[in-house]
């Protein structure tokens, strides 16, 4: 085990031990005057590369020329409007405002933003929520997402042009796919950074309430394991450097974290950091701190990519 001789004599031979307080301060650097663009890419990979949403999208466009982001935060709802004077149907796509002021990317892209713990309820058929329990705050906890909510959250699941998007319902070669599910932010100016968040709403918590029953008999814990977890297994994070989408860091199916973990554990919180372990004797312009700390590593944050 390592041991300080300076600081073992100081131990035994001094009658009281007074410590230091260090205070770590963190900057979200989501400053409201330094977003460009906040959206969502059309990128449908089920449906192959003749498709015009077929394929990832390697650079950024401002003005969106193809398509492929604007408009995709949005669900509508097509209306029948009959017929015209020549006989052509009509119809008319209205702007779903209630999942505007419900589910919001851009509030995800605020300041303060808490750590995710709570899920947000959506209605699909088939589907069911679960019931209260003495250990809820280790399951998901579900509510009502309102229009004053203080904190916002996205929901990638949308309709267009009749079609359900954002959810992962098409099965190719045993594979589910999730279409229109890439958001991005773009900023005006570099931002200093040493640390990306991730945040997903994984449906799943961290007790096994053992069997569940219903008319059809018994059925293990729906709401438990890596089996139940609704997040994505093949995925990435990029940055955006000179206008293209440059690969940080992507995930599949064998990825796990360094103590063997899955990537995303019940919580959903993913967390990507930089830094460097650095000497004091390294670095003579922090040797003032004391000298006594001659052994001490500091962390020295790296500069964006």
């Amino acid at each position: 085990m390592f041991q300080n001789e300076e600081l073992l004599n100081h131990l035994e031979t001094t009658s009281t031990i007074r410590s230091t307080l260090a205070v770590f301060a963190e900057w979200n650097m989501n400053i409201a005057e330094n977003i460009q663009t906040i959206g969502n890419y059309r990128y449908r990979p089920a449906d192959g590369p003749q498709s015009q949403f077929g394929l990832p999208v390697n650079s950024f466009e401002q003005d969106d020329l193809g398509g492929f982001w604007k408009g995709a935060t949005d669900a509508d709802v097509v209306v029948d409007g009959g017929i015209d004077d020549d006989g052509e149907p009509l119809a008319f796509k209205p702007i779903k405002e209630k999942d505007k002021l419900l589910y919001s990317l851009e509030d995800c892209f605020g300041r303060f933003r808490p750590r995710s713990g709570i899920n947000k309820l959506r209605f699909f058929e088939n589907n069911f929520s679960h019931h209260t329990n003495i250990n809820m705050v280790r399951r998901p906890r579900y509510y009502m997402a309102h229009k004053d909510d203080g904190f916002k959250y996205w929901s990638s699941y949308r309709t267009e042009d009749g079609t359900e998007r954002g959810i992962a319902n098409t099965l190719i070669n045993g594979q589910f796919y999730i279409d229109d599910a890439s958001p991005f932010v773009v900023y005006k100016e570099l931002v200093p950074t040493n640390r990306i968040v991730v945040k997903m709403q994984t449906n799943v918590g961290e007790v096994d309430l053992g069997q569940f029953r219903d008319t059809d008999g018994a059925f293990s814990d729906p709401f438990y394991g890596n089996i139940n977890k609704t997040t994505p297994v093949k995925w990435k994070i990029q940055s955006l450097k000179n206008n293209s989408w440059i690969d940080i860091i992507s995930f599949n199916a064998n990825s796990t974290r360094r103590d063997g973990s899955p990537v995303i554990g019940p919580d959903g919180y993913v967390e990507l950091s930089c830094f460097l372990m650095v000497s004091l004797f390294q670095r003579s312009t922090v040797m003032y701190l004391s000298r006594q700390k001659n052994t001490l590593l500091l962390r020295f944050f790296q500069k964006p990519l």
